[in-house]
């Protein structure tokens, strides 16, 4: 498993459990794990980027693509 620093949050530590599942373990302050198949891993992956990449651009422009998604 790989771990990974999150500022002022802990660790997320991201693996695989030999079953051909991805397991994100938290930390023990949020005891536990979240299980993923191979598909909901990925597309768990593409939403996390769309929304970093809509988080990094100004509101006003966020705001913007808001209402095109919403119709």
């Amino acid at each position: 498993m790989s771990k990974t620093k999150l500022p002022a949050a802990g660790y997320l530590e991201v693996g695989t459990n030999g079953r051909g599942e991805v397991v994100i373990n938290l930390d023990h302050d949020r005891t536990g794990h979240v299980v993923f198949s191979p598909e909901q891993a990925r597309a768990l992956a593409h939403l996390l980027l769309k929304k970093a990449i809509e988080a990094e651009q100004p509101p006003s422009e966020q705001a913007r693509q808001e209402e095109s998604e919403n119709g």
